[in-house]
């Protein structure tokens, strides 16, 4: 429900569900991570100190019992909680975005202010933010690979996006080895309630309701060295794989990106009214165009 951008709705279920099982900790997580998202901290923070307190080993709750630490400012006991985490798997990426998220609040903090004059037997205590251990461990760890994102957008077209992911999943060689995930956009209770049939239809994809467009968005991307875009109208109509265009971006600067439905007649910006040049390669993945190519083509003629 949650997900589908019914929020009460989710509290309600979940209130309704721990009566009867209040010793489940997802539950209590879940529950910690809706309230968290409404913005309801005080109350996040009881239910994801329960979810710990049953499975203090999850790595999943302590990410939401740290979330909501840093929410209340407390960055030495999220870090503290993200520790055991840490040492068990050092190449977690939700515990190691967190953990960048402390070393990053904490570099802005301000330096402890002292008054001009202090009585003598009041001495103001400095607030100093140790984060030191788990944060080295951080420092030291790989940076995590994951798996490509295949990301879909859409909105109020759930009829589409069932073939989009159906036709993705068929096709798509490495798809079983992909993260899947939509940012869906509903207007009304129905479409809501629409979307959160297709997600039952479709377990491995993850829809994500909308909330804030670019902080989602840009959260997303910084989990991924690469990401698949799509939109709920593609249809994927013949086998392929991304090998080919994942090592040509990773192996060429030049490369914002590769297109799979633009071929080597893609000599033509329409958006800026230019020429433009393809870097042309070898094989199926032989045509790409980057924007700044034609961007710097273009102010090149105007001037």
């Amino acid at each position: 429900m949650a997900a589908g951008g019914d929020a009460d709705g989710a509290l309600s279920a979940l209130g309704a569900f721990l009566e009867e099982e209040s010793e489940s900790a997802e539950a209590q997580n879940d529950l910690a991570v809706v309230l968290h998202s409404v913005g309801r901290i005080a109350e996040a923070y009881v239910a994801a100190q329960r979810a710990h307190a049953l499975q203090p080993e999850s790595a999943g709750i302590c990410c939401t019992l740290a979330a909501i630490q840093i929410a209340r400012g407390e960055l030495n006991d999220a870090a503290g909680t993200l520790t055991p985490v840490l040492e068990r798997d050092p190449t977690n990426a939700d515990v190691l975005t967190l953990a960048l998220r402390i070393q990053q609040i904490a570099q802005r903090a301000p330096a402890p202010q002292r008054p001009a004059i202090a009585p003598r037997s009041v001495q103001p205590a400095p607030v100093v933010v140790h984060f030191e251990p788990p944060l080295e461990r951080v420092r030291r760890a790989p940076a995590p690979k994951l798996p490509i994102l295949a990301l879909a957008f859409s909105r109020d077209r759930q009829m589409q996006l069932d073939a989009t992911l159906r036709s993705l999943q068929l096709h798509w060689k490495e798809a079983g080895a992909a993260h899947l995930k939509v940012l869906t956009k509903a207007t009304t209770d129905a479409h809501r309630a629409l979307y959160r049939r297709l997600g039952e239809e479709h377990p491995r994809v993850e829809l994500i309701a909308e909330t804030d467009f670019r902080a989602q968005l840009l959260e997303l991307l910084g989990r991924y060295q690469q990401v698949l875009f799509l939109v709920d109208d593609n249809i994927v109509v013949r086998p392929f794989s991304l090998a080919e265009a994942s090592q040509a971006i990773e192996g060429d600067p030049r490369l914002l990106g590769v297109s799979l439905r633009l071929g080597r007649n893609t000599t033509r910006c329409y958006a800026m009214n230019r020429d433009q040049t393809a870097i042309v390669g070898s094989g199926p993945m032989a045509i790409s165009v980057t924007r700044s190519r034609c961007r710097a083509r273009s102010t090149a003629r105007a001037r």
